[in-house]
This record gives structure tokens, sequence and C-alpha cells, in this order.
């Protein structure tokens, strides 16, 4: 996709645009489109390209398929509404500053597919409260959270060994370090379609791909997906899933 015209608040991705698959975001695809308030990436995509979606300053959610391998320089710098990120496994490559400045930015899942966080990947996001970062990450830049003073809680697969090998000691002066434990344990059942023990954006690519049927869910799995619970499964189910991601909306109990 080289490049959006539209108009559209929420985004989704096409799979397939004029016959061709989309492969990837390309850079400056959906730079400064401030009206976006977010946005859904396909299966299929495997690289977001530096600067893909710079400055959309009104994007809250963004949900990446597993299919995603690489996110480029920049790619979602100065998404100053952007609220939580969960960056699933697929992801191997992390560009520098690709999150620089993402001022709302509460919550970061790092994928266990990366094994390094570069130059000023989340510099600047001064409300990032909750870290996760996987024992496979094996070298933390000293600028990679520069700047975000106010994390209080990072969560280390590794051992405290690992964590000061990797150039993670001293980075976050005021957080605790929990080692040992890297994902979300959240366990939720309405929405978690996928069956994988919680409910993430994931969930909600399951959804959107029912609704355009690329891939329809079994009839144990309807139930889980009708979120809203009017009787039907649909994207708004899908978006109350990305909402709940970044604590904008809460999930019915079972």
């Amino acid at each position: 996709l080289k490049k959006y015209t539209g108009v559209q608040r929420y985004i989704v991705i096409p799979s397939e645009y004029n016959g061709q698959q989309v492969t990837k975001i390309a850079v400056y695809a959906f730079k400064q489109k401030t009206w976006i308030l977010g946005a859904t990436i396909p299966s299929g995509v495997t690289s977001i390209d530096p600067n893909a979606f710079y400055g959309c300053s009104g994007m809250e959610s963004v949900a990446i398929s597993d299919s995603v391998t690489t996110i480029g320089v920049s790619a979602f710098s100065e998404c100053s509404s952007l609220q939580a990120v969960e960056i699933p496994d697929s992801v191997t490559e992390i560009g520098n500053s690709a999150f620089y400045h993402c001022t709302s930015l509460k919550k970061v899942n790092i994928s266990s597919g990366v094994s390094s966080l570069n130059n000023g990947v989340f510099a600047q996001c001064e409300n990032l409260r909750e870290v996760h970062i996987p024992d496979s990450v094996t070298s933390i830049d000293k600028t990679a959270f520069s700047g975000c003073k106010n994390v209080t809680d990072v969560y280390f697969g590794g051992s405290e060994k690992e964590w000061k090998e990797a150039g993670g000691d001293g980075l976050f002066k005021n957080a605790a370090i929990h080692f040992g434990k890297s994902g979300d344990s959240s366990n939720h059942r309405i929405g978690d379609v996928d069956g994988d023990g919680k409910v993430s954006n994931k969930d909600a690519l399951v959804i959107l791909r029912h609704t355009i049927n690329t891939k329809k869910l079994g009839d144990e799995m309807l139930a889980y997906a009708d979120v809203n619970g009017d009787g039907k499964v649909t994207a708004k189910d899908a978006m109350i899933i990305q909402r709940s991601v970044i604590n904008l909306a809460k999930l019915p109990e079972q």
C-alpha cells in the first residue's frame, strides 16, 4: 500500500488491492493523517515501512497482524494518542525511533521474536507506565526508553543477570523490575477467539477475517466473538476488543 487518500476514521487495510496481495505499508503511506482513530493491519503484510504512520496524532489503537516481521524506523513516531501497543511474536525487527514521542502510550508488550531494542525506539513516551520485555531481547540501547520517566513496572522474561547483560541495568530508575515473566497474564473468555487464554489484538484480527469471509470461525468460537452480545459477529466486536486492549472499553464477564 503506497498512499492512503481516504477519510475514514477507522481503517481496515485490505489484504488485496487491485488483485494483488498487500505485503507492506509503504514509506509515508499514512503520514500525518490526523483524523484516523484506529488501524488494522491484515494478515499477509510483512513490513510496516519507515514513517508509514508518522504523525497520525489522533490514532488511539493499532492492530498489527502476526504476519508482520519488520516495523520500520519512525513507523509510528509522533502518534501522540496511541495508548498501548502489542507487538506480535512474528516481529523480529523494530527500527530506531519506531514509537518515538507517543506521549499517550501507557503499556507496551514486546514480542518474543525481537532480540534488540534500538536507538530511541520508545524514547520520550513520557506517560509510559508498564513495559513487557521477553528474554529473547539480549540488547537494549541506552536511549531505547530515554525520557520515559514515569514507568512503574518492567516485566523481563529472563534473569537479573541476563537483564544486566542486555544493558537494562539503570534504564528505569523509578520502576520495579520483575524477572522471569514478560507476558500479560490476564485471561478472559469473552473475546478470546483464538483460544490462547488472553484477549488481544490478534482476536480482533480473527473476528475481522471472519466478517470478510477470509477465515470463518467455528460454532464454538462464535459465542466468544459476539463481544457486545447483539447476537451477531461484526467489526464492532473487533473494535471493542481493540479498545479493551488499551483500557478504553471493558469486556463483559463470562
